[in-house]
């Protein structure tokens, strides 16, 4: 049976070696980095308190400032597969959703941390990897702390979705020469020209998108876009999310 921490203990000659896993939720780049220097900080502090050490190849199951999809399920999967390695005693997360919100996901590494005697942190506590009622209690944190992210996703895409239909941008980076500004939409006249001339040269056939776009210091397939797509009076706006919550809000899936 795994044993409880207590700092004493922690703090005679085999100090444990902690690996933290940190992760966001937030796909905002200013939200993601403060998170994750929040957590390093309250990981750092935890350690310390308990008299364990963190070696620095063991920081490297930390979300960074990384947007790519599926990127900090990678980062559990990384650490999952060194958990065999000898390079580390003991996981650390500064709360259960850092760990998982899948279910079945949970099990499954708390599985593989069992079976290469990696003992496992939220904080302060430590959860006994053999108890089976505290493991069980684990399992409603992550089905519930799940449920509630689920419920987020879909009112932020309801959101965006709402925010669209007026007209009021909701996703991504606007269209070229358009200013967003006192809840209307305003034609930058200076970039306006600018394409326009551009389109003015290529109809007449004086140059070629690839060398008008390194004329202007712009990225060739970026103006193929602005001037195929992007030159009229409608922005057409695509929201990625998956089938179930598309169902839920009523859309069609395309």
């Amino acid at each position: 049976m795994n044993q409880k921490p207590k700092g004493v203990e922690m703090k005679n000659a085999n100090r444990v070696r902690f690996a933290p896993l940190i992760r966001v939720s937030t796909d905002k780049q200013a939200d993601r980095g403060e998170s994750l220097k929040t957590q390093k900080k309250q990981i750092l502090h935890t350690v310390e308190t308990l008299g364990g050490t963190i070696p620095d190849n063991c920081w490297i199951y930390s979300g960074q400032e990384h947007a790519t999809a599926g990127y900090e399920r990678q980062l559990m999967d990384r650490l999952l597969a060194d958990s065999s390695r000898g390079m580390f005693d003991a996981v650390i997360v500064t709360e259960n959703t850092r760990w998982s919100r899948n279910n079945r996901k949970s099990d499954e590494g708390l599985d593989i941390l069992q079976e290469n005697g990696i003992r496992f942190f939220i904080g302060m506590r430590e959860i006994d990897l053999e108890d089976y009622d505290e493991r069980d209690m684990l399992t409603v944190q992550t089905v519930f702390a799940g449920n509630i992210m689920k419920k987020m996703i879909k009112s932020s895409v309801q959101n965006r979705i709402s925010r669209a239909m007026k007209g009021i941008p909701s996703v991504g980076n606007k269209p070229y020469g358009r200013v967003f500004k006192d809840d209307k939409w305003i034609i930058d006249s200076q970039k306006q020209l600018i394409i326009e001339r551009i389109a003015d040269r290529y109809i007449k056939g004086e140059k070629g998108i690839a060398n008008l776009a390194v004329e202007n210091k712009m990225n060739p397939a970026y103006l193929r876009t602005v001037l195929m797509e992007r030159c009229g009076d409608g922005w057409s706006v695509t929201f990625k999310t998956t089938a179930r919550i598309i169902n839920e809000l009523g859309l069609k899936s395309h």
